[in-house]
């Protein structure tokens, strides 16, 4: 029985005792009444009678049909930016100019650390990215404090980070070079969100 079973697959201990308990000891109290009249079973379990004086159940109104959302109502499926022509050959500007051969790591991130840890995190993915990747890895921040910028001071010697920022807004790093890609933060941000083939975010990143 259950003991040959259990030896059958290895188990060294008894099995509980309920696995060997009689079934007709386990039901002892449950209200199950014995059937003779079913082979191979000995009881059955008669569920509960329902009052004949109870009233149906009330019908389930959180049950709505399924319906197929239209392209206005289904915004979640809308894409997150739609570039402009000139941004779109913005993007392919500077991947020529970065190499369109390139793999683009761009560096996302909160402009305050509102955790002790996250710093220290940052610096050492910065080191450890840094050394175990190859030189066609180019590292890219939006030129902001915070996150990005101690992402590029500890980026090696800087010379595979590239800081896009909007026009005449330099980032003032002392790392990584600075490319202009955008006329204000609004467009800056559509095409950083265009140029990356990976993203690593801390801590979020600015409202």
């Amino acid at each position: 029985g259950v003991q040959a079973f259990l030896s059958a697959l290895g188990a060294s201990e008894s099995p509980p005792a309920a696995l060997l308990t009689p079934p007709a000891a386990l039901l002892a109290g449950s209200g199950a009444q014995p059937k003779e009249s079913l082979p191979g079973s000995q009881f059955e379990f008669k569920p509960p009678e329902r009052s004949s004086s109870s009233t149906a159940e009330p019908e389930d109104t959180r049950r709505q049909p399924l319906t197929t959302p239209t392209p206005e109502q289904d915004t979640h499926r809308q894409p997150l930016m739609t570039p402009t022509p000139e941004q779109a050959n913005e993007v392919q500007r500077l991947r020529a100019r970065l190499g369109n051969d390139a793999r683009f790591v761009c560096i996302l991130g909160g402009v305050d650390f509102r955790s002790p840890d996250s710093e220290e995190l940052v610096k050492a993915v910065a080191s450890r990215l840094e050394a175990s990747t190859g030189s066609k890895a180019k590292f890219v921040t939006g030129g902001l404090a915070g996150v990005q910028q101690t992402f590029a001071e500890h980026c090696g010697d800087g010379s595979r980070v590239w800081n896009l920022v909007p026009v005449n807004k330099p980032s003032g790093y002392g790392k990584g070079t600075d490319i202009e890609g955008g006329a204000d933060l609004e467009e800056r941000k559509i095409i950083l969100g265009l140029l990356g083939d990976i993203y690593i975010t801390v801590e979020g990143g600015p409202s």
